[in-house]
């Protein structure tokens, strides 16, 4: 059930200078009451003002079995989370000259990744990044990879396309994407509790559940899939937002300003109000424009996230949830953290 989306001046308003004191007294009243009528046992939220982490906190519990708390802390599976990442420390090798945007990804490997596939020479890192490929989401079990329309035609959202690109990367660097993208990325933006593959650590961490609210485990990645790997908190995946919301400073492992704002740029539009640039969707509303993406996967889509960010204001909020239902309250759960609108909960995700 949505409580708020009628009321037009609180959907539109972005809130860049409401008291803290009062956004975490909404949400503690607010974020329970949703979590025990949508079955979502565990959550965890994170804001950013200013660029920066204001606030995070846990609510909820890790599996209805344990009755662990969640916190602050809590790993998550992100799922679909892990792709911005990817596509920034791609955006960041074509900084350095290694790999170009327009250049077909198959001149950077010995091999072609589809034999006697002769499309495969127009599939590039731009298009992977916009979701253009002509890849399906997944490769059907037991089947070959295909490409299903001329590359750079039309949109069609590809996790295969990011598996692709970790097969380049990989190649590029010279070393297996998880330990890459540890010591480039997870570690200088101080994302200590986020990884691409499993670790022990994380045995005591969020289980996942179904739509009936009953524990369905966790996944176990031991090798790297870019789409869909990402352990990660809500805190940790702040501290990404705030990177692309105001790079710091200028460094090795750092985009530039004007890569991050290309990063944002719409390459194809969906519907009127969503588009999707390199590596983020953008949603188009009355308010702000926004960069967006969602998570969720696994047995009954059984963890489910979404990050937003508005850039010119600095402001972003993350949200994950170990619960196939949690996308369903993240919406007003959104709408009272940060304001602002919304449209791809309406215009994409629910189709």
């Amino acid at each position: 059930m949505n409580h708020c989306l009628d009321d037009e001046t609180f959907v539109k308003a972005l809130k860049t200078d409401t008291p803290l004191e009062t956004l975490v007294s909404d949400l503690e009243s607010l974020i329970p009451q949703r979590m025990a009528e949508a079955k979502v046992p565990g959550l965890s939220i994170a804001l950013v003002r200013d660029a920066r982490l204001l606030w995070c906190q846990g609510f909820g519990v890790k599996s209805t079995v344990s009755r662990k708390p969640v916190t602050a802390d809590t790993v998550f599976s992100a799922q679909s989370l892990g792709k911005p990442i990817l596509a920034y420390a791609a955006l960041r090798l074509c900084e350095k000259g290694l790999i170009d945007l327009d250049t077909p990804l198959t001149d950077y490997l010995p091999e072609p990744y589809l034999p006697n596939e002769p499309r495969l020479k127009l599939v590039t890192l731009r298009y992977v990044l916009s979701h253009t490929t002509g890849f399906p989401n997944w490769r059907p079990e037991g089947k070959p990879l295909k490409i299903l329309f001329t590359p750079g035609e039309r949109f069609s959202y590809s996790g295969e396309g990011y598996v692709y690109l970790q097969k380049i990367v990989e190649h590029l660097v010279g070393q297996p994407l998880s330990e890459y993208m540890k010591v480039s990325l997870l570690e200088p933006f101080d994302m200590h509790r986020s990884s691409y593959v499993w670790t022990d650590d994380y045995e005591e961490e969020a289980e996942g559940h179904g739509r009936a609210g009953k524990p369905v485990g966790k996944p176990k990645w031991t090798e790297v899939n870019a789409a869909s790997s990402l352990y990660s908190t809500a805190a940790d995946y702040a501290k990404f937002v705030a990177e692309i919301l105001h790079p710091s400073k200028r460094d090795s492992f750092r985009l530039s300003e004007e890569m991050v704002n290309e990063m944002l740029k719409p390459q194809i539009n969906i519907y009127f109000s969503i588009s999707w640039g390199l590596g983020w969707g953008i949603q188009h509303s009355s308010s702000q424009d926004s960069f967006w993406q969602w998570g969720q996967g696994f047995t009954e889509g059984s963890f489910q996230a979404f990050a937003v960010g508005f850039k010119k204001e600095k402001l972003a909020a993350i949200v994950m949830t170990n619960s196939s239902n949690g996308l369903g309250i993240c919406e007003e759960i959104l709408l009272h953290a940060i304001g602002g609108e919304h449209p791809a909960f309406s215009d994409y995700l629910r189709i």
